[in-house]
């Protein structure tokens, strides 16, 4: 997979710009900031188990109709089980990500 980048942003666990290397010059901090508290509404594809001995965990694909990401639930969350049906409707605002997955926590996750 071969790609560019106009631009580089880290950013901290509250969405902060730290550095940014922009080579264009077409897109601010203040932009960056912006995009990644943006909400995140999508629709769950599939819930699996993915438990563990003493605790259930789930790995749920969810997708807008145009993209697929993947989420982990973190800590446990009420609202979500193995048995919610697909075309279940969430919303996501401020969540971590590691490994290209949404670490899902009750606070950032709402049916």
């Amino acid at each position: 997979m071969a790609g560019a980048a106009s631009a580089l942003f880290l950013l901290d666990i509250e969405g902060r710009v730290l550095v940014w290397c922009d080579n264009s010059g077409d897109i601010s901090a203040f932009q960056a900031e912006r995009f990644f508290t943006k909400l995140i509404e999508k629709e769950v594809d599939e819930i699996v188990n993915i438990s563990q001995p003493l605790r259930e965990r789930y790995k749920l694909s969810m997708t807008d109709g145009v993209q697929q990401i993947f989420d982990i639930e973190y800590q446990p969350i009420k609202d979500l089980d193995a048995l919610s049906p697909a075309g279940l409707k969430v919303a996501i605002s401020n969540v971590n990500v590691r490994h290209e997955l949404l670490m899902l926590v009750p606070e950032v996750f709402q049916v």
